[in-house]
């Protein structure tokens, strides 16, 4: 999306919503000094236009036993368009599989997953993932601490 049609309050109300998708329509007006019906019509239009995908709620993956993330560097041995749709569909349905990227280079997909412990992270490679048609080769690569984790994107105002 092209941030060009944004004037500087759209941008400040997308920058709180970041921050805080459960502020109201009227604490939002408040901060961005408006009144609540003109804010309640932008953020109606943000939400249709597509700039607000959704809201949600961010989980400590360590206290719902989600504590075991790994990425997955995924090569596969043929790249034809039916090929590459059929993986994707079939790793978009394991609920490990958190995040999943088409990319360039010598890898053809990286996974980014989260399990309870390594004995389940076993279970899932060798009876999920490994038994995908297709698949030349994974490396997996895990976490050892988390430096950086961002789930806004700072937008430059007006």
């Amino acid at each position: 999306m092209n941030t060009s049609r944004l004037d500087h309050t759209d941008l400040c109300i997308l920058n709180l919503l970041q921050q805080d998708a459960r502020l109201s329509t009227k604490e939002l007006a408040a901060k961005v000094r408006m009144s609540v019906s003109p804010v309640y019509d932008r953020v109606k239009r943000l939400k249709e236009q597509g700039y607000i995908k959704c809201y949600t709620a961010l989980l400590n993956r360590d206290k719902i036993n989600q504590g075991l993330v790994a990425f997955i560097q995924v090569q596969l041995y043929d790249h034809s368009a039916n090929c590459l749709k059929q993986f994707q569909e079939t790793v978009n349905k394991f609920d490990e599989v958190r995040e999943c990227y088409h990319m360039t280079g010598q890898y053809d997909f990286n996974l980014k997953i989260a399990v309870k412990d390594m004995q389940t992270y076993k279970i899932f490679l060798v009876e999920n993932l490994a038994v995908i048609p297709n698949l030349m080769h994974l490396q997996s690569y895990f976490i050892i601490s988390e430096c950086k984790f961002e789930t806004s994107i700072k937008l430059e105002l007006l």
